[in-house]
């Protein structure tokens, strides 16, 4: 069997936030960061965003400012696909 790959995320007073699992940084400004982690694609928000750490090579990485949310994000094409097995599902459960 194979071990999964470690993966934390740690908040602290909402102005310090630890990750481990990271693969890519996609989007970085000052108000979003847009991560592919083990997990998925994951969006934190907040004011005065800044990457303090990252370690590529062990995938992880360190935000402080003020963080608002955070939140993990299926893919649109998921999402579709999600929501057509429980109408198919729903459908043939009362026809």
């Amino acid at each position: 069997m194979q071990e999964q790959e470690k993966n934390t995320l740690e908040l602290v007073n909402r102005q310090l936030m630890r990750l481990s699992g990271v693969n890519n940084v996609d989007e970085f400004d000052e108000e979003k960061i847009v991560l592919q982690t083990e997990l998925g694609r994951l969006e934190i928000k907040g004011q005065h965003l800044n990457v303090t750490s990252l370690d590529v090579e062990h995938g992880s990485l360190q935000v402080d400012g003020v963080i608002d949310s955070f939140v993990y994000v299926e893919e649109q094409k998921k999402r579709i696909r999600s929501s057509k097995k429980q109408k198919g599902f729903v459908s043939r459960l009362f026809s």
